[in-house]
């Protein structure tokens, strides 16, 4: 019976193997990922919403700007939330009476609240 056993294990040890060997190589194997999350050597993910213009800050914050009907209105998204700002007059300033973005200078200011202010925004240039 011990005998039987035996001979049983070497045959599905055998099958597994000639298995294995049969759909690709043994180097073929070494290249697998199974980590679902990816490696280090992957390079970072870079978020830009569709149609919109990225501002880098000072102190490295951003936002992005999305124009909507024909420019009377400027969709600002920030990184925890998104709002619409309609165009003061003619100008280039728009606001929703709490946050204020003014585009009309070579570098943009948005004030967002008393205690969130992005100053020295430049456009970044689009990527071809």
């Amino acid at each position: 019976m011990k005998q039987v056993v035996n001979i049983g294990l070497r045959s599905v040890l055998f099958l597994f193997i000639a298995a294995l060997t049969a759909c690709s190589t043994m180097k073929d194997l070494g290249n697998v990922n199974v980590w679902p999350f990816g490696s280090k050597a992957d390079a970072p993910r870079v978020y830009h919403p569709a149609n919109s213009v990225a501002y880098t800050c000072e102190g490295n914050k951003k936002f992005f700007v999305r124009m909507l009907d024909k420019g009377a209105d400027a969709w600002l998204i920030l990184p925890d939330r998104e709002v619409s700002l309609p165009q003061v007059g003619t100008t280039k300033i728009y606001s929703n009476g709490i946050s204020k973005l003014d585009l009309s200078a070579e570098e943009a200011v948005l004030v967002v609240s008393a205690s969130a202010t992005f100053t020295g925004c430049k456009p970044e240039p689009l990527a071809k």
